[in-house]
């Protein structure tokens, strides 16, 4: 069994309720963090120096910048990481998405009990959550971020304005007429402050500093991941260290977050596809320099590599080098349900639809 998994991210730029108003995310339009289980680094440090001869790169810091030209050496990462099957956890979120369901989970649909991420509601709110992203224009997703930010009945009042005239003036179809059903009645309770202000802005994370933040779609990614190796490891957990490259603002969010996923709250979420939040035992968190750690150093690769794949799709441009694409093919196939291992996309379902059909196709 597997007990040292080693994380890294790309695309992180920090607060999502800070993007207004442009939601341009800094051209960072996607967090991708990966995660590859070792307890054999030095096997891994072997393999990563030989692919470095083989296909001739030169830079002392493994990054994907270092090998933008040399999809050759990530399709050799994936064949060693299948044949050696090394597990494999990635979580790749596209963050305008991310606000659209934070939106619908408080402005929309707020949570009344346990299990609400599960079966027709999950459905509802993941339609819901595409259409979002669809068709809502800045205006509507700033005036909610500002509310997130400020947490005052006016300008939550306002991002329920602005939501509700949107959708009352939007062609009607039956996605639509549900928006406006369940965004009305939920407006409608804020008014009658029939649930807490707070119901109606995510749960905030700390900073190092101490500073509230709304939305880092990198905690519920680790959030997601540290379920998939409970699950993945019949929630066997002895052992497991979890390391981190190290983190200059958000390790204590992070850290929070696993106390979260740990307590009776985790212990709530049931019937995820891919994750087990009954976690009996656990796993232990530690930031460490990336220089230090070739697993830190593969983590951040994987992440990069998937970012630079993904973008075109997030950014709805056409993707058109097949080589990059093959190496998704490659990593898509890595996928494997029945170990809660592979990519987890949290993006809208037609962008994974295509995504994964691009891929495919490139793949052969």
């Amino acid at each position: 069994m597997v007990k040292m998994y080693y994380f890294d991210e790309s695309g992180n730029t920090g607060d999502l309720a800070l993007a207004a108003p442009g939601f341009g995310f800094g051209g960072q339009p996607l967090v991708v963090l990966a995660c590859v289980g070792t307890d054999a680094p030095d096997d891994l440090a072997r393999e990563i120096s030989r692919l470095r001869q083989v296909h001739k790169v030169q830079s002392a810091e493994l990054k994907f910048a270092s090998i933008r030209r040399k999809p050759g050496f990530a399709m050799d990462l994936v064949a060693y990481i299948a044949a050696s099957d090394l597990p494999l956890f990635v979580e790749v979120t596209d963050k305008r998405y991310a606000i659209c369901v934070q939106m619908v989970e408080t402005l929309i649909v707020p949570p009344v009990g346990p299990n609400e991420n599960t079966g027709t509601a999950a459905f509802v709110k993941n339609v819901f959550s595409d259409r979002l992203h669809e068709s809502a224009p800045n205006r509507v997703l700033e005036a909610f971020v500002i509310a997130c930010r400020e947490g005052t009945h006016v300008c939550t009042h306002a991002a329920f304005q602005s939501l509700t005239q949107w959708l009352d003036a939007a062609e009607p179809d039956d996605v639509v007429n549900g928006l406006r059903l369940f965004s009305h009645d939920t407006y409608q309770d804020f008014k009658d402050a029939a649930m807490p202000l707070q119901t109606f802005r995510p749960m905030p994370d700390r900073a190092r500093s101490g500073k509230q933040v709304w939305m880092l779609p990198h905690v519920p990614s680790l959030l997601h991941i540290y379920g998939r190796i409970n699950r993945s490891l019949a929630r066997d957990l002895r052992g497991v260290r979890f390391i981190h490259d190290e983190q200059m603002q958000f390790d204590v969010a992070l850290k929070d977050g696993m106390e979260l996923a740990e307590g009776p709250v985790g212990k709530t979420v049931q019937n995820h596809k891919l994750a087990d939040f009954g976690i009996d035992i656990p796993a232990s968190l530690e930031f460490v320099v990336s220089d230090d750690h070739v697993g830190v150093q593969v983590a951040d690769l994987l992440a990069g590599i998937l970012s630079n794949c993904v973008r075109p799709f997030s950014a709805r441009v056409e993707a058109d080098d097949r080589k990059w694409l093959a190496v998704l093919g490659a990593l898509l196939n890595l996928t494997d349900p029945a170990r809660s291992r592979g990519i987890n996309f949290v993006v809208p379902g037609s962008m994974h639809r295509e995504i994964v059909r691009a891929a495919m196709n490139a793949a052969g």
